[in-house]
């Protein structure tokens, strides 16, 4: 009995032992943040704007977490992963232990569900957003927590991870391509990153280490295929945004875990991304969205809003000669919801790095020669800031796809003034040139066509000329010509030009959001915003009629998963204007903008010149 006695508690000891050993060997934070990171955090929370800041997350998270009724569903999950990841971010801020605690009863909750942690064939995007969630919540409370606690996480982060990497659920999108990828590895690598195998103590090969490697490689041909040379997402800006709030945290981590090795550093471990906060700043507008401030002139499947937070989160993860724009981003898009990233803006903001106007960098103007995509800007100011995109879709992808041949957006003057279909095959939605006389609601553009970028000039203040042919939506011969002139002695804030030839051309169609007013005019239709500024569209061709005719339609189509409608001014919108005028394969459109209570400049046609007030803007 006596010996019996002395082999149990030599095992305990050894129970002990291990314990001890495991609390040595696996050191936390070390995912999104380090531990001279969250030391850093605890100082800055202590003095503005930081501490009120806090303050006001602290109420607004414990609010969420006591209406929350902890049962996970589709409709709940998000908010529930939510409520967990800000409890550890307030740990992390405040070292008390009462948040680790709670977030251990979440995330204990959150690994044991079984209709999205634990079936492999649930939705894989929103079971890639659990494991990313709870890899992040388990580094950063690892320290506040027992240690069959973080054995009894780990290991369900380890066996969600190589669950995950087998299957990504039903209907996913395999293609290399496609964001479902970023996402899928984004938080594979992550997990790996973050997650300790127990069993590895004494020496012993990890498993973990092959997939962390493995992981890391799918991510890197992900972004290398998803991403063109010159950083514009080949599946939208939208999605850009969506994949990169999982592989940002995942490519942190890696950096975290091998600091000043040059593998891990944006240039060489992805180097098509080295661009791509440059493309994305070129296209936003501080106008408010559904959920603050950030509306980009995005195509392809249209998603207007943004992410704010994502500008904060590349911080440690891009070349410091991007800081300076970086940070002038993050200053442009705060707002009053800067307190929900706050652990973001106390981990990461640079404040003793200069801010630089991305107009100095030479990004009031964009080329993605891959993708035959350009952008026009005047400025970086606020929210009248005015930009105009233009796209050819000379590449496609096996992803998201959209009828965005030849396609224009205009957003500016604190408004979305052109937009095209969302997340729909149906062409209706779409901005720009048709074969039909009637316009079917149902019809779809032809996936998978390409265009081509012709030709395309900028002028220093942000000004240019574009020229594209190709079609999806059957025109032939179509060629697009696209000017964009922010010369203000035009009398006009900008002056864009759409001039359209084809052989079978019918009708050319603008889509406006359903909160802007849209009246016929002599000469062609303007549309006029909530805050008054205006849009005139004056059409100036002998083929074109110059009676136009207005349809609704609804945004996204017939589409009805993920399709919150448009963003703006804390709202969504459903639906659409189409705005028509009949031609006979030739249209021109000049369009020009001006604030409230502000006339338009007269647009003079003559012996192949175009004059908008006193500026020249054409001679042909």
């Amino acid at each position: 009995m006596k010996k019996i006695l002395l082999f149990i508690l030599s095992i305990i000891a050894a129970i002990g032992l291990f314990a001890q050993n495991a609390d040595t060997i696996f050191k936390h934070p070390r995912g999104i943040i380090n531990i001279s990171t969250q030391q850093k955090m605890r100082e800055r929370v202590q003095r503005e704007p930081y501490k009120s800041l806090l303050s006001e997350f602290e109420k607004k998270t414990l609010e969420n977490v006591g209406n929350d009724k902890r049962i996970i569903t589709r409709a709940t999950a998000y908010g529930i992963l939510q409520n967990m990841l800000d409890l550890a971010f307030l740990h992390t801020m405040t070292a008390q232990q009462t948040y680790a605690d709670q977030a251990f009863g979440y995330i204990d909750q959150c690994t044991s569900d079984s209709g999205f942690w634990q079936n492999p064939m649930s939705f894989g995007l929103s079971r890639a957003r659990f494991l990313r969630n709870c890899a992040i919540v388990y580094d950063l409370c690892f320290n506040a927590w027992n240690t069959a606690q973080r054995q009894k996480i780990s290991q369900r982060l380890i066996d969600c991870a190589f669950s995950i990497n087998s299957t990504f659920g039903f209907d996913a999108n395999y293609a290399q391509e496609s964001n479902w990828m970023g996402v899928r590895y984004g938080a594979i690598f992550l997990a790996t990153i973050v997650a300790d195998d127990y069993s590895s103590i004494g020496g012993r090969r990890s498993p973990v280490n092959a997939l962390n490697w493995d992981s890391r490689e799918r991510l890197r041909d992900h972004i290398r295929v998803n991403i063109s040379p010159n950083g514009w997402s080949a599946e939208s800006l939208g999605y850009h945004f969506f994949a990169w709030s999982f592989i940002t945290p995942a490519i942190a981590a890696f950096q975290n875990n091998l600091p000043g090795n040059n593998a891990t550093k944006i240039e060489n471990y992805a180097p098509h991304a080295l661009n791509s906060f440059l493309a994305l700043t070129s296209s936003i507008v501080n106008i408010t969205g559904a959920n603050g401030k950030g509306v980009k002139a995005d195509l392809s499947d249209d998603n207007l809003g943004i992410s704010p937070d994502l500008f904060l989160q590349v911080i440690p993860i891009y070349p410091a000669s991007q800081l300076p724009v970086i940070k002038w981003m993050v200053d442009y898009l705060k707002d009053e919801n800067l307190v929900n990233s706050i652990f973001y803006y106390a981990a990461y903001y640079p404040e003793d790095v200069q801010s630089e106007n991305p107009a100095s960098c030479g990004l009031l103007n964009y080329i993605e020669p891959a993708q035959g995509a350009v952008v026009f800007r005047n400025r970086f100011q606020d929210e009248n800031d005015i930009v105009a995109t233009f796209t050819t879709t000379s590449k496609r992808v096996r992803a998201h796809q959209s009828g965005d041949n030849l396609t224009f957006r205009i957003l500016g003057l604190d408004n979305i003034w052109v937009i095209g279909a969302g997340r729909t095959g149906q062409f209706a939605g779409q901005t720009n040139l048709f074969p039909f006389d009637t316009i079917s609601k149902k019809g779809n553009y032809i996936s998978g066509s390409l265009g081509k970028l012709l030709d395309y000039k900028f002028l220093p203040d942000g000004s240019g000329f574009a020229k594209g042919t190709g079609s999806c939506m059957g025109v032939e011969d179509h060629i697009r010509y696209f000017w964009a002139d922010y010369n203000k002695k035009s009398g006009a804030e900008a002056v864009f030009v759409i001039k359209d030839q084809s052989k079978n051309g019918k009708t050319w169609r603008m889509n406006t959001p359903e909160f802007n007013k849209v009246e016929s005019t002599a000469d062609g239709f303007i549309i006029t915003a909530p805050n008054g500024a205006t849009l005139k569209a004056t059409i100036i061709n002998g083929d074109a009629s110059k009676t136009i005719s207005t349809t609704t339609l609804r945004y996204g189509g017939d589409t009805r998963d993920n399709v919150a409608g448009i963003g703006f001014k804390g709202k969504y919108y459903a639906n659409t204007t189409a705005i028509d005028c009949k031609c006979i394969g030739n249209i021109m459109v000049v369009v020009t903008l001006q604030p409230a209570g502000k006339q338009h400049p007269a647009v003079v046609y003559r012996n192949k010149k175009l004059s908008v007030g006193s500026v020249e803007i054409i001679k042909e």
